[in-house]
């Protein structure tokens, strides 16, 4: 059962809900539907996750409101759920519909807009649509994802809304214009890349045999050349779309809004263990958002993952985290300069250090697995601060804060780059931190320059 699951979070958009994990050995996660149609279990809720919903909406909020500090406009985009769209399709299932799920995507819009978030309502455009049961539904029939027909619709009402929203509309207005063109196929085509992951033999009841390779009206897109902007040929990505597997490039969605945005936003998509909340740290912390910070975030979640908290039980440990800590860490990645504090950070401790004069800094030839930089302060730190260096020759650094009875609080951050700029909350669960170590693993060279301690926003906590 253990392995069993593992993969199914691997494959899929979301992992168990605690019910359902409880359930899983008597209901496999592929529903059988009406006419072949599969759903998944992973979409069945009810008001039990109305409390970690409303959450999950309130730290969207707080980010959304550190990234206008930052002069970053955010767009959230929920993917609705396959079973309230295709509902008629659930046959004798329908019954696992609650109202509550019912409900749950308006309701969560209702709470963005009492926040000022921005966002795209894909529900209304998903169910209105007069293509819905065209001869490409806007979801695939054997997988939890929307398919190339579904792909477009959202990349074309996200179009709609951002030029229906004159703030959102100015910023977009100013970001470098591209040229693609689009082509659909003349004809069905089998599926190419497409996981089909609701039809593995596993998930499936037993004996149900699994269903042929989905056929679909797919498109490419070119592009064709690029006009000049406001920005000239600036090749920094002024648009981000974040967002989970529905935005991997063999879901055809970064294609599609590459078409109708005329636009060519950098794509990064996380998988289910990570999680949409890891998901935004991994943008955050990667180099080409600390170096050319973008204009737009547009952050595609499914919506059945409002309700899987950072700190969700059943996450992969290395991505588990209290709601707090996670905020912590995406407001100072997101911060585009440090507020400089009254904390003062100097290494004390650990690898030797060639310049020991240089207190604010630390070089060495070469680290192994069990070294580290050990960086001590004037005075107790408080929760808004945060440590900030750059960093070069790790590609995985790990942290541990250290309260004053040497309780340590562990954090990783994975690095795409050699060369990063580093920002740790200085955060102790127990309220107060005396020192920090940094291990770099085993590396051929390391360095840390510009240490210093830095002030979050007020009121982000």
């Amino acid at each position: 059962m253990t392995s069993l699951m593992n993969k199914f979070k691997v494959i899929t958009m979301s992992t168990l809900a605690v019910t359902a994990e409880l359930a899983f050995a008597a209901h496999p996660p592929s529903i059988i539907g009406k006419d072949g149609w599969l759903f998944t279990r992973y979409e069945v809720f009810d008001a039990s996750a109305s409390s970690d919903t409303n959450e999950s909406i309130a730290l969207i909020s707080k980010m959304n409101k550190v990234f206008k500090d930052n002069d970053i406009q955010m767009l959230m985009v929920l993917v609705p759920l396959k079973m309230r769209i295709y509902s008629e399709y659930l046959g004798t299932n329908k019954n696992l519909l609650s109202p509550f799920m019912e409900q749950n995507y308006q309701k969560a819009l209702t709470s963005f807009s009492s926040q000022q978030i921005s966002f795209i309502d894909l529900n209304k455009a998903f169910l209105s649509s007069p293509d819905k049961n065209g001869p490409t539904p806007s979801f695939l029939k054997y997988d939890t994802h929307w398919s190339p027909s579904g792909a477009l619709l959202a990349a074309q009402t996200i179009k709609t809304g951002i030029d229906a929203n004159p703030v959102v509309k100015n910023v977009f207005d100013k970001t470098k214009l591209e040229v693609y063109s689009l082509v659909k196929n003349p004809s069905l085509v089998k599926t190419i890349g497409i996981t089909e992951d609701l039809a593995t033999k596993d998930l499936l009841p037993a004996g149900y045999p699994p269903p042929p390779t989905e056929e679909l009206l797919g498109f490419s897109v070119k592009k064709t050349n690029a006009k000049s902007g406001l920005l000239g040929s600036s090749d920094a990505p002024e648009i981000i779309l974040l967002g989970s597997s529905y935005s991997k490039e063999w879901a055809k969605f970064p294609d599609a809004l590459r078409f109708t945005l005329q636009r060519d936003p950098m794509v990064i998509s996380v998988t289910a263990d990570k999680g949409s909340w890891n998901g935004m740290l991994t943008m955050l912390q990667d180099n080409t958002f600390q170096s050319q910070r973008p204009k737009m975030v547009i952050w595609e979640m499914p919506e059945r993952d409002l309700r899987l908290l950072p700190g969700y039980v059943f996450r992969d440990a290395r991505y588990k985290m209290s709601n707090q800590e996670w905020l912590l860490r995406a407001s100072a990645l997101a911060q585009k300069s440090c507020k400089q504090s009254n904390v003062k950070a100097t290494v004390t401790g650990g690898v030797v250090n060639p310049d020991p004069a240089n207190q604010a800094s630390f070089t060495s030839k070469e680290t192994k697995n069990s070294d580290y930089v050990e960086i001590s302060f004037s005075k107790n730190p408080n929760k808004t601060n945060y440590l900030s260096f750059d960093s070069k020759g790790s590609y995985l650094i790990r942290a541990e804060n250290y309260s004053p009875n040497k309780e340590a609080n562990p954090m990783k951050f994975e690095l795409t780059n050699a060369s990063n700029t580093i920002k740790i909350p200085l955060y102790s669960q127990t309220g107060s931190l005396a020192k920090i170590r940094i291990y770099p693993g085993q590396t051929s060279g390391f360095s840390m320059q510009n240490i210093q301690v830095c002030n979050q926003p007020e009121g982000i906590i």
